[in-house]
């Protein structure tokens, strides 16, 4: 299955608009929603894969990786980059504090802690499908990570704006887990995904 690893172009310019749009999406969910104080961060910061700082209404602060992924309504999977050329990919890169993996599409944002999702990685690796993807100037590799292992691993899975062509409508949310600035139930209470038990 590894050995037959598929390639997609993808217009560099283009994913940026559309990760740009949905960070915006995002930001004002959290703001508007759940009455955050969210700043931008410097240009340093965002290399090393920080898109803000949210800071809650009680005073609790944390970094966050925004990743919008337009294929994954569809197919199912997330898209955990794991390295560029020879380099880190953003799931080791990162030193954001929360990962919120959000699906434009059906609306879904996954809200995990990013060092549980970076120890989650060598389990994965044993579970899901590797996958090549091909940029025009470099090549990235990663895993293919079904959405419910996401949804085990998060700490809350909240409903937000669903953007199909990247128009705008009215944001609503409902919260299905609590906790946003600890760590998954799942994870606390030391069980397996149903995934990882089959392993």
């Amino acid at each position: 299955m590894f050995d037959k690893l598929k390639k997609k172009i993808y217009g560099f310019e283009e994913k940026l608009t559309q990760g740009q749009h949905c960070e915006q999406i995002v930001k004002s969910f959290l703001e508007s929603e759940w009455r955050c104080h969210v700043d931008d961060v410097p240009q340093l910061l965002q290399r090393h894969g920080i898109d803000f700082i949210v800071t809650t209404p009680i005073g609790l602060s944390f970094s966050v990786e925004v990743k919008s992924d337009f294929t994954a309504a569809k197919t199912g999977n997330a898209y955990i980059e794991t390295s560029v050329g020879e380099k880190p990919g953003w799931i080791y890169k990162s030193v954001a504090q929360k990962l919120f993996y959000y699906v434009p599409p059906s609306g879904v944002m996954f809200c995990l802690d990013m060092d549980a999702a970076k120890q989650r990685v060598k389990v994965w690796e044993k579970i899901f499908e590797k996958r090549k993807v091909q940029n025009p100037t470099y090549e990235a590799e990663g895993l293919l990570v079904a959405l419910d292992e996401l949804e085990f691993l998060a700490t809350n899975v909240v409903q937000i704006e669903r953007v199909e062509d990247e128009k705008e409508t009215t944001a609503h949310w409902q919260k299905q887990y609590e906790g946003v600035d600890g760590a998954s139930k799942n994870v606390a209470q030391g069980k397996e995904s149903p995934r990882e038990q089959g392993v």
